[in-house]
């Protein structure tokens, strides 16, 4: 009996000390009345739209005023009973667990409160020990001392894990059934409650089955607590389980911007961007980028077309085994991933008047025959789209808006389109290449293209710096470059391969005389013309320093380009593209302000009224942006965009490009408040057999005609110190006063000719200018 005194005795002492010394190390529990819950950053549009959520963990984080009175119940039904009445430690469960230990030799489950796994989920492992199980306890009870019963349960609600990725109950009801708490019914509220037993094993994706009868137990425990009646636990019991997963829902599809921005967040963050919950707002407008979606995506289909039929994709035979042919084709789709906008399916019949097609998803699509007549387009005249269908034969579909179907193809080419404020540089839209989920490849930012006669104004805004005006005249007439390091000769030609002669320099932009861009450049100093195009943003070790710059020969990108675009637009102003506007933490904290310099208009930031805009670095003078921009403005009123005047629009100028053999296609315009470049061509270089007029400008017109509906005509003004003067469009001289076809040309004061036209009575030659004569044809 002595020595079982003095073992009781020696044991208590042992258990006092190690509660002693695990007391001694438990973690302070104040960081839980500043806890900051893993989060996924959030990336929202101008308008606060959800674009995507960055980061593989899901979670909104709520208050416990924001649940519902049933989903608490249910909760401390399947949890924790007792728990608005234990000190953190639920005695009754800590002896039945011992009990279970004492019969079984196994530890069981362990009686933990929802006090005790938020100490274990916040500052423990999961690793079943007695030392961990003590502290755990320990930790239960100084949680308890320090925080009320509603903020326990409220980092419980927020930090446990319900499965796929879902963290929180807020989350949870979104993955599971895409609503908010509050729109859960009581048998929705039960299967979220019973999933934390083991989130992976019986969440209702993965174990349809486990899912359904753990809700029941949870509506049964429920039932018996009194939380709900006999009529609602009927109710609930017979609900079905209607549960699915709910991808996070973006009301903006922009993966390319979205890859853009996050590979920004993580250069400058780390991966503290998957967990820290941030509201990244950025500069993507929901109208424009939907307009890009279609109107890239469109064009491309269309480009496609043009191009000839390429056949069925596949073909099914029919199951000799007994099996479901619909059901066999339906599964055997799932092999045909959707593509952009277009849909695999197999032909189910094809009559002289109807075509079915069977869908992934088991819906049955009707086909437009008529619009789907394209397929025959070079084949025999006496074809058909019924004929050319047969049974089994698996396409690509595209929808009409009268709910029927065409037959398509995935286009071989691809492109891209990107359009930003000229002002500021924040990027509207971004859409870079047909599908993301077929290549992550970003054109609009990766992909170096020669940009053909889209680089020729930024050529003819270094000659006007350097004293040439739009008045200048150029031989339009073949002539050969010799190139002595390389012993290779040149011969630059028009695309249309005729020759105008002695041309102004307007109307060789206009109509995008090659000859005379090469002349141009070739009478001008070429260093100082490489400055000019630093000064634009670009960077001119991957531009070519050799007269093959004026037919754009260098590499750039969209996103360059349209860069250099928006200094005709702004008035002469380097502007930096950026998509992220600001970034707040989950408390409203601003940790970023995009630095980028502004061009003033008069108008404050939209988001931040009190964060001031510096102005952005001048690039090139305002009177020789502005005579660039009227320049470009007549590209599309009698040049080579013509095509854009169907928008019925006065401020929209722009240019063409097309590089040699039509192997890159550009479009690029703007009006003052909206820049866009579209590209088109194949990612492995060949030809697309077609100009840009055809390719890459419907593209523009598409996107342009949506996101300018509704907005007023907006031009750059004229700056100061410009002048218009009477020329005689023949020889670019001052128009003689008798001159009935001259035209009005711009000119800075210093550069107006000084000489005037022969008469048109006599033939006779020109004349300089006397000064009071001067001064008359001026003013």
């Amino acid at each position: 009996m002595r020595w079982l005194k003095i073992a009781f005795l020696l044991s208590f002492i042992g258990v006092v000390l190690l509660v002693g010394y695990c007391t001694t190390q438990l973690p302070s529990v104040d960081s839980l009345l500043d806890v900051r819950l893993q989060a996924p950053t959030r990336l929202l549009s101008q308008e606060g739209a959800l674009i995507a959520e960055i980061g593989d963990t899901r979670r909104i984080p709520i208050t416990i005023d924001q649940v519902p009175k049933p989903l608490i119940e249910a909760i401390l039904a399947t949890e924790d009973r007792r728990f608005y009445q234990h000190p953190g430690v639920d005695m009754r469960g800590l002896v039945r667990s011992t009990a279970h230990l004492v019969r079984h030799r196994n530890k069981g489950q362990g009686a933990s409160t929802i006090t005790m796994q938020v100490a274990r989920n916040f500052f423990l492992t999961r690793q079943k020990t007695f030392s961990r199980k003590l502290t755990e306890v320990l930790l239960a009870f100084k949680i308890e001392r320090h925080l009320s019963k509603d903020k326990i349960l409220e980092l419980y609600l927020n930090k446990i894990y319900f499965g796929k990725s879902a963290y929180g109950i807020a989350a949870a009801a979104e993955v599971y059934f895409g609503c908010t708490i509050d729109e859960l019914s009581i048998a929705q509220m039960a299967l979220l409650a019973g999933l934390p037993q083991a989130p992976s094993a019986i969440n209702p994706v993965n174990n349809p089955k486990g899912a359904l009868t753990r809700r029941n137990h949870v509506l049964s425990r429920m039932h018996h607590y009194h939380f709900i009646d006999d009529a609602t636990y009927e109710r609930a019991i017979a609900e079905p389980l209607n549960a699915g997963y709910y991808p996070a829902q973006s009301t903006v599809h922009a993966p390319y911007f979205t890859e853009h921005v996050r590979q920004q967040l993580i250069q400058k963050y780390g991966e503290r961007v998957y967990t820290e919950g941030w509201i990244v707002y950025s500069t993507l407008n929901e109208k424009h980028q939907h307009a890009a979606n279609a109107a890239l995506q469109g064009k491309l289909l269309a480009y496609d077309k043009r191009h000839g039929f390429r056949g069925a994709v596949g073909h099914f035979e029919a199951p000799t085994e007994d099996h479901n042919t619909l059901a066999h084709w339906q599964e055997r789709l799932h092999a045909f991933p959707k593509m952009g906008s277009l849909t695999p399916g197999v032909i189910v019949a094809s009559t002289e008047t109807e075509i079915l097609a069977l869908d992934r998803q088991g819906a049955l699509l009707s086909i437009n025959e008529a619009e789907s007549q394209w397929v025959c387009a070079k084949t025999a005249k006496n074809c058909t789209a019924h004929t050319m269908a047969n049974i089994g034969d698996v396409f690509y579909f595209e929808a009409t808006k009268n709910n029927q179907w065409i037959i398509s193809q995935v286009p071989q080419a691809n492109a891209a389109l990107v359009s930003l404020v000229p002002d500021t540089g924040a990027i509207s839209s971004m859409v870079g290449g047909f599908d993301f989920n077929v290549s992550h490849f970003n054109r609009v930012t990766q992909a170096l293209r020669q940009s053909g006669s889209n680089f020729k104004p930024f050529i003819y805004t270094a000659a006007l710096e350097q004293g040439y005006t739009t008045a200048s005249i150029f031989n339009d007439a073949p002539f050969t470059l010799y190139d002595p390091e390389s012993q290779t000769t040149w011969i630059p030609r028009n695309d249309d391969r005729t020759f105008t002669g002695l041309t102004r320099m307007r109307t060789a932009l206009v109509r995008s005389r090659n000859i005379i861009s090469v002349r141009i450049l070739d009478s001008i100093n070429l260093d100082k013309t490489l400055q000019t195009l630093e000064q634009f943003g670009f960077g001119t070790k991957k531009l070519p320093h050799t007269l093959s710059l004026a037919l754009g020969a260098g590499l750039s990108t969209p996103l360059e380009i349209a860069r250099g675009y928006a200094v005709f637009a702004n008035g002469g102003y380097r502007i930096t593209p950026f998509g992220i506007h600001h970034i707040e933490t989950t408390r409203g904290e601003i940790i970023y302000k995009n630095p980028t310099e502004y061009v003033l208009n008069g108008q404050d930031d939209p988001f931040i009224s009190s964060y001031p805009l510096p102005h952005a670095p001048r690039a090139v003078p305002a009177t020789i942006s502005y005579i660039v921009y009227h320049m470009l403005k007549d590209v599309i009123q009698q040049g080579t965009g013509q095509r854009a005047k169907v928008l019925k629009r006065n401020d929209l100028a722009g240019k063409t490009g097309t590089s040699n053999d039509e192997v890159d296609a550009w479009f690029s315009g703007f009006n003052r408040e909206l820049v866009c470049v579209t590209w088109m061509g194949y990612d492995d270089p060949r030809s697309l057999k077609e100009f840009s007029a055809s390719s890459a400008l419907p593209m523009w017109i598409d996107f342009m005609r949506i996101a300018l509906a509704g907005t007023p005509e907006s031009n750059l003004p004229q700056p100061p110190g410009l002048i218009n003067v009477r020329i005689d469009p023949k020889t670019g001289l001052l128009a003689h006063p008798q001159q009935k076809n001259a035209i009005f040309e711009l000119f800075t004061p210093e550069t107006v000719p000084k000489k005037v036209a022969p008469n048109p009575n006599t033939g006779s030659s020109g004349r300089p200018a006397e000064d009071t004569e001067l001064i008359e044809l001026l003013y």
